[in-house]
C-alpha cells in the first residue's frame, strides 16, 4: 500500500533528522519513485531537508513552491480534525525550511516575521527542525545588526522545555558559534565549541562533533595557533566518511591554509587535490569551494597561472549573498587580481572589495569585513595611496581587535608592515599589531 509506506516514513522523518541519520533518510526516501514523491507533501519535505543538510538551500525553493500548491489543495478540501492538524504540520515544516531560505537569500526582516509566527506551531518532538528555525531567526537577527538578539534568541533556546542535553541543544550552540564566527568573536567562538563539543559526545552525534572541532579550528588559525587548529581540523578531514560534504569542505580549507602558514605548501596541495577529488564524486554543491581554496593556496605559493585560470573560468564575480563558509568566492578572486600587478586586474578588484565593503557593512558581517579590509589596504599600499591605505587598515585593526584575529593581516605579508607600526605608534590596537608584525617577520 503506496500510502501506508508513505504515513510510515512520515512518522519515522523527524526522529532521523533528530538522530542526523540524514543517510537513512535518503535511501529511505529513494525507495519511492519519483511519481510518488511529487504527489505527497511529506516526501517533498524530505527531499528539500536532504538538500538543507547537504548544503543545497536554495535548490529546494521549487521543492516548496510544489508542496505550497499540495498543501493549498489539501486545505481547499473539506478536513476532518485530523486532516486539518496534518496540513498544518505539513505547513510549519515548510514555513521552517521557507525562513532558512529567506535568511541565506539576504531578506532578514522576512525571515524573523517568519520565524517568529512558526516557532509557536513547532512540535516539541521536532528537535532538528526546531534547532534551524533558531538559526534563521538568530542569524537575520545579526543580519539587521542585532548581534545582541541574536544572542539572546540562542541562549533562550537552551532554556527550552526539550530534555537536556538533546539534539536541539547541541544544534542552537552550533548556530551560537556561527554567530560568534561571523562577528570575529573568536573568545566568544572557542567557549562555545567547548560546551557543543561535550554535549555532541554524549549523545553520539558526530556530525556536530565535526562542526565544532571546525569552528574551534578555525578560531585557532585566526589566532595563528597553527598546531592547535591543525589538531582541531585534522580529524575533521580524516574521517571525511562520518560527517556531511558541508563540515568536511570548510574544516578542509582550513586545514589547508594551516598548512601552507606553517611553511607546509607540499601538504597543502596534496589536500586541496584530495578534496577536489573526493568532493568531485560526492558533492558537486561543495566542490566550488575546494576550487576555490585551490586558488587561494596557488596564490600563496606564487603559482599565477593556476591562480588565474581559477578566475579565468569564473567569468563572473560571484554574486553578493550571505556568507556562512570560511571562503569568500569575491574576495579570492580578487586576491588573485592583486596579485598580477596588472592596472587593469586592480581596477577590477578595487570594484569587486568596495562592493563586498558594502555589502558586509549592511548585512553586519564582521569576519568578512575585515579580510576586505585588509585587501583594500594591500591595494592602496601598491598604489602608494597612503591616507586610504591606513584609513581602510585602522578600520581592519578596530574591529579584530576585540576577538584579537590577527592571521587575516599576517596573509597579506610585509607590504602592510610599516603601516601597521604606524598606525601601532598612533594608540591603534597597538598589542595587536605587535603579535601580527612579529609573527609576518618570523614567516620570511
Amino acid at each position: 500500500d503506496p500510502q501506508l509506506a508513505v504515513d510510515m516514513f512520515a512518522r519515522r522523518r523527524h526522529d532521523l533528522m533528530n538522530k542526523e541519520e540524514w543517510r537513512t533518510l535518503r535511501r529511505l526516501l529513494d525507495l519511492f519513485d519519483r511519481e510518488t514523491v511529487e504527489q505527497h507533501a511529506d516526501l517533498l519535505l524530505a527531499e528539500a531537508w536532504l538538500r538543507s543538510s547537504e548544503g543545497r538551500t536554495v535548490a529546494y525553493a521549487p521543492l516548496l513552491a510544489r508542496i505550497d500548491r499540495l498543501i493549498e489543495m489539501m486545505e481547499a478540501e473539506p478536513l476532518e480534525q485530523g486532516s486539518q492538524a496534518s496540513a498544518l504540520r505539513l505547513r510549519t515544516d515548510a514555513d521552517i525550511l521557507r525562513s532558512q531560505l529567506l535568511l541565506v537569500s539576504g531578506q532578514p526582516r522576512a525571515a524573523i516575521e517568519l520565524a517568529k509566527a512558526t516557532i509557536t506551531r513547532i512540535p516539541q518532538d521536532w528537535q532538528a527542525a526546531g534547532s534551524f528555525l533558531i538559526f534563521s531567526l538568530a542569524g537575520a537577527y545579526q543580519m539587521t545588526g542585532d548581534l545582541a538578539q541574536a544572542l539572546v534568541v540562542l541562549r533562550d533556546a537552551q532554556a527550552s522545555p526539550h530534555a537536556y542535553p538533546s539534539v536541539f541543544h547541541v544544534r542552537t550552540l552550533a548556530a551560537q558559534c556561527m554567530m560568534h564566527w561571523i562577528a570575529a568573536d573568536l573568545p566568544g567562538l572557542l567557549q562555545t565549541t567547548v560546551q557543543m563539543s561535550s554535549l555532541s559526545d554524549q549523545l553520539g552525534l558526530v556530525e556536530m562533533r565535526a562542526w565544532a572541532a571546525y569552528f574551534a579550528g578555525s578560531a585557532y588559525f585566526q589566532w595563528d595557533e597553527l598546531e592547535r587548529a591543525e589538531r582541531s581540523l585534522q580529524p575533521v578531514v580524516q574521517q571525511r566518511a562520518a560527517t556531511s560534504s558541508v563540515v568536511y569542505a570548510n574544516a578542509a580549507c582550513v586545514l589547508a591554509l594551516t598548512y601552507q602558514a606553517q611553511g607546509r605548501g607540499n601538504d597543502a596541495l596534496a589536500l586541496v587535490i584530495a578534496a577536489t577529488e573526493h568532493l568531485s564524486s560526492s558533492s558537486a554543491t561543495m566542490l566550488p569551494l575546494a576550487q576555490v581554496l585551490s586558488a587561494e593556496i596557488a596564490v600563496r605559493q606564487g603559482d599565477f597561472v593556476t591562480a588565474t585560470q581559477w578566475a579565468i573560468r569564473e567569468t563572473r564575480p560571484a554574486p553578493l549573498v550571505p556568507a556562512f563558509y570560511c571562503l569568500a568566492p569575491r574576495l579570492t578572486r580578487a586576491r588573485v587580481l592583486l596579485a598580477l600587478d596588472q592596472a587593469g586586474a586592480s581596477q577590477e578588484a578595487l570594484q569587486l572589495l568596495q562592493e563586498a565593503r558594502d555589502y558586509y557593512q549592511e548585512i553586519h558581517n564582521t569576519r568578512f569585513l575585515i579580510e576586505t579590509l585588509v585587501l583594500l589596504a594591500s591595494l592602496h599600499s601598491a598604489e602608494n595611496a597612503e591616507i586610504a591605505l591606513l584609513d581602510v587598515l585602522e578600520q581592519a585593526l578596530v574591529l579584530a581587535q576585540p576577538g584579537g584575529a590577527t592571521r587575516i593581516f599576517i596573509d597579506a605579508g610585509t607590504i602592510l608592515l610599516e603601516p601597521l607600526e604606524t598606525l601601532a605608534a598612533r594608540n591603534v590596537a597597538p598589542a595587536l599589531v605587535g603579535q601580527i608584525c612579529a609573527a609576518v617577520r618570523s614567516e620570511q
